[in-house]
């Protein structure tokens, strides 16, 4: 990890503003602003000092080996790689479903001989979306717990706008791709296709308030 990743990532965890630390290294806004961004790099006087505000060693802030660093980053990779996943089993599962009913639709009445296969393929894709349905309650549910292991029991310092963001754009997305297709359904209704997106949703924010209060009675003990 770049310094200029540390400065800004050790500043969010301890919910300081650029002016802030701005005032604390007695320097203009901009500049540290600067030092963030990578476009110019603070000099080792500097350093020293960000090291003192921040708390951590020098060599911990320079190479990020600073166990509250170790721990934000094994966070992000965690949420990213439970992003992804959810996003494509949900929309998988989505699009299998909604294939089902534009392609293999049968008609009303009784299933002649020519219409098996057409029957046998539809209750194919069915399981197959029955599966990826069940996928990502499992994947969200076993995400979720440990995303909150990991908040909780670390030294990471998540800031609470970045989960709040995290959430607010999962929440989205999951929800947004089921209702598309719901809509494009001629058969069903979206209220059919984001029945295991909602609950997964509601889930998320219950496991971000759990999260969010024990780590007040954290500060709160200390």
């Amino acid at each position: 990890m770049k310094i200029n990743d540390n400065l800004r990532e050790l500043r969010l965890g301890r919910n300081l503003t650029q002016d802030q630390v701005a005032e604390k290294l007695n320097v203009t806004r901009q500049t540290v602003s600067s030092y963030e961004s990578g476009r110019t790099r603070p000099d080792i006087d500097t350093l020293i000092r960000y090291s003192e505000i921040f708390g951590i060693e020098l060599e911990s802030l320079i190479y990020g080996y600073d166990k509250e660093l170790k721990a934000n980053r094994r966070i992000k990779l965690v949420a990213k790689i439970l992003f992804v996943l959810l996003i494509v089993i949900s929309a998988s599962a989505s699009l299998i479903y909604l294939s089902a009913h534009l392609y293999f639709s049968l008609p009303e009445g009784g299933i002649t001989q020519e219409l098996m296969p057409v029957w046998h393929a539809y209750w194919n894709l069915i399981e197959v979306w029955k599966i990826l349905d069940f996928c990502v309650s499992v994947v969200a549910y076993a995400g979720f717990v440990l995303l909150f292991i990991l908040l909780i029991s670390g030294k990471s310092k998540i800031p609470v706008k970045t989960k709040l963001i995290f959430a607010g754009v999962l929440s989205a997305v999951l929800l947004s791709i089921p209702t598309i297709c719901g809509i494009i359904d001629p058969k069903y209704s979206p209220q059919e296709y984001i029945l295991t997106e909602i609950f997964v949703t509601i889930r998320l924010w219950v496991f971000l308030g759990i999260e969010e209060t024990v780590q007040i009675f954290k500060r709160k003990k200390r």
